[in-house]
């Protein structure tokens, strides 16, 4: 017992002042209670603030409980119990295994997490750190289940994230650290009420999504993405089946839209490439239907449907050519149908 903290512990193990030199088979069995009334409790023999830039000596005043179980051979810890709580809010319930504890260079982690809840005040000051961006505000919680895996130069994780803006399914989101790091997602979304989260016409949103990155940068990376949009509400109506698809390859890219709903008929594809300073890209639009006054654009029936196609070149911030070809471009009101004429137009910047 501290002044500030009561400690319960419960260890038995056969290593000994004789034989901790070859910890080889060696074996633990802990169990650990602490009642603490402040984390400075465990900066006293783990430092928190040079670890965690964002934790302020507010957090550190908090009051926390621990419960853990942890037994095996030092090379294989099973933990089998890991409950954490913070100031009645912050809640980790966990359990998990370690392999190879003493090896850093092929050391192995497993954690299974059945439940980490993270109030809005903790997620606040962690997005005041990470964002710069005030325009957003944070959920009011955010509470996480799943599985989360590592290695030396490996993570992974799959599991659920939910809050009040909705919830994400993660099938799949890993990162290789290696020589050439590459990132993997596979997960689908039922995001909520976006606009309470920013000040948009969005609302809700659902989406399934398949991505890949792999390079050093951008402009080297090879890398791909599938999204497909079962619904997105905006300006009051609900757009749905809309699928997106892209892919890069060391600098030469192609894309694809394609909307099937009934209101909002169209498709794109570009193709190109860019660098750190030159972008050449070509787009084709095939626009089939879209009615504006269904979609809550205008008041008026209004629909538009035609065929754009576009080559653009940008060289610098200051200097770019875009050259369109409108090959057929419809509008029709209640009475009125105005038809555009095959034409082509240029824009471009002059020295």
């Amino acid at each position: 017992r501290t002044a500030i903290a009561e400690y319960k512990v419960n260890l038995s193990t056969n290593i000994s002042p004789t034989n901790d030199q070859d910890l080889d088979g060696k074996s633990i069995t802990l169990g650990l209670d602490i009642k603490s009334n402040s984390l400075y409790e465990i900066e006293s023999f783990f430092s928190l603030m040079d670890r965690y830039d964002f934790l302020s000596k507010d957090l550190m005043n908090g009051s926390f409980n621990l419960h853990s179980q942890i037994s095996g051979e030092l090379n294989n810890l099973n933990i089998e119990q890991f409950n954490f709580l913070y100031s009645d809010s912050l809640q980790i319930i966990a359990r998990g295994r370690i392999q190879e504890l003493m090896e850093p260079d092929s050391q192995e982690m497993e954690f299974q997490f059945d439940r980490l809840m993270v109030p809005k005040s903790l997620l606040e000051i962690a997005w005041d750190k990470l964002i710069t961006d005030s325009s957003f505000s944070v959920p009011d919680y955010l509470l996480v289940d799943g599985v989360y895996n590592s290695s030396k130069a490996e993570h992974n994780f799959s599991g659920n994230i939910e809050s009040n803006a909705g919830e994400i399914k993660v099938q799949q989101a890993s990162a290789n650290l290696g020589s050439i790091p590459d990132y993997n997602l596979t997960a689908s979304a039922n995001l909520l009420h976006l606009h309470t989260i920013q000040d948009i016409d969005l609302d809700n949103i659902a989406f399934r999504m398949n991505a890949r990155f792999k390079g050093e940068d951008i402009y080297t990376a090879d890398a791909f993405i599938d999204i497909s949009l079962d619904s997105l509400t905006y300006g009051n109506y609900e757009y749905g089946n809309l699928d997106i698809s892209g892919e890069l390859n060391r600098g030469q890219f192609d894309a694809k839209i394609k909307s099937s709903d009934t209101n909002f008929l169209f498709s794109l594809s570009t193709a190109g490439e860019f660098f750190e300073n030159n972008l050449k890209a070509s787009v084709d639009t095939d626009v089939e239907h879209i009615d504006l006054e269904f979609l809550n654009i205008y008041d008026e029936a209004t629909g538009i449907d035609g065929k754009v196609a576009f080559n653009i070149l940008l060289l610098d911030q200051n200097s770019f050519a875009i050259n369109s070809v409108i090959h057929e471009l419809n509008l029709s009101l209640s009475d009125t149908l105005y038809q555009l004429p095959p034409a082509q137009l240029s824009f471009e910047t002059t020295d």
